[in-house]
């Protein structure tokens, strides 16, 4: 297959069956160059404009694996009879050459803006990683935005024995949405009836033995109820990111104490006849919300190293921009898929106009 695409991005049209075996044997005899890394089924999978990536990687480093692979397949394809009139001028054609090569210093221009412009939205911790490595850096530390979220399981007692409602939405019944002092922002609520989850989840944190709780959990779980809130984040000195020289990401976040939210929470279910205790309360431990973001801030003027500007471009680049939750400023309580959808879309209509 990668034979093939090469061969369309030079040709226009798939390489022949020889050629695709031929391919095959260059590439495990000829030592390739490995910077810059790249994974070429994903490119092709991604429908990468090839030739535009080759121009703009051999315009900026002399040696790179895409042009050596372009540069087998030439070789592959100048020796073939068939493709002598692609290599050799055959007869005089001085104004169709004129002609031809204007064209084609106009499309390679075009080729080149299109190939230098790369977009990355590799989601909020690998497009971090990828800017780090790019630049082998060991030592820069970056932002780490994490969500914060903490769970309460409230019981009705009335509840207790009753019969499993099997008409009752697993998904969250109740949305709302807080904002108070002593808070960074709006804290999102959303509530959960206990059918929502298999028993196993929460059966070994019932204090019984394992046969008392799957007693506890059969006639407890239609009378339970979850309320999960989430918290906004903001970059602070504590939480940041870094890369190892073994090209690990280590994530360091520091752990945030419970709120005074979560009593006033207790406090207004049971005034609804819910019964709860701050010392169920659970905290998510950092790293297990998989919402990430902040590595990459965005400010109106970025003055300092990997920083994004409003459209997302990379200080210290020319054309390599950040689409996705890495130049968020802070973290949501709430899902930022879809806030991470509208800015990429708005960073991708901005570049497709600089290529006119």
């Amino acid at each position: 297959m990668e034979a093939n695409h090469i061969h369309r991005a030079l040709f226009g049209h798939d390489a022949p069956e020889e050629v695709h075996r031929q391919y095959a044997s260059a590439l495990e005899a000829a030592p390739l160059a490995d910077w810059p890394r790249i994974n070429l089924e994903r490119l092709i999978e991604l429908g990468a404009d090839l030739e535009a990536l080759e121009l703009a990687l051999r315009r900026s480093r002399r040696r790179n694996a895409l042009t050596q692979r372009f540069q087998v397949l030439c070789y592959l394809a100048e020796v073939r009879p068939d493709n002598f009139g692609r290599f050799v001028n055959g007869r005089c054609r001085w104004p169709a050459g004129w002609l031809i090569l204007s064209l084609h210093l106009l499309r390679s221009l075009y080729k080149l803006g299109k190939g230098r412009r790369l977009i990355l939205a590799a989601g909020a911790l690998n497009t971090a990683k990828i800017v780090l490595r790019s630049n082998d850096d060991h030592v820069t530390t970056l932002p780490l935005l994490d969500s914060n979220r903490s769970s309460i399981p409230l019981v009705d007692p009335w509840s207790i024995g009753a019969a499993l409602a099997r008409s009752v939405y697993s998904a969250a019944m109740l949305r709302a949405v807080y904002a108070g002092e002593k808070l960074p922002g709006p804290v999102h609520m959303a509530v959960y009836a206990g059918n929502g989850t298999l028993c196993s989840d929460y059966l070994f944190d019932f204090p019984l033995s394992a046969r008392g709780n799957i007693a506890a959990a059969k006639y407890l779980t239609p009378a339970l109820l979850l309320v999960q809130l989430s918290y906004p984040d903001a970059p602070t000195p504590t939480n940041h990111l870094r890369l190892l020289p073994d090209d690990r990401l280590e994530l360091r976040y520091a752990s945030k104490p419970a709120s005074p939210l979560e009593s006033h929470v207790l406090g207004l279910f049971r005034e609804l006849g819910y019964l709860g205790a701050l010392g169920l309360c659970r905290c998510l431990t950092p790293g297990n919300s998989c919402r990430y973001a902040g590595a990459l801030l965005m400010t109106a003027t970025p003055v300092r190293r990997y920083q994004t500007d409003r459209h997302g471009l990379l200080s210290g680049t020319h054309d390599v921009y950040v689409a996705d939750a890495a130049n968020f400023t802070v973290l949501p309580s709430t899902s930022h898929s879809f806030t991470m959808m509208a800015n990429a879309m708005r960073i991708a209509d901005h570049v497709g106009r600089t290529l006119g």
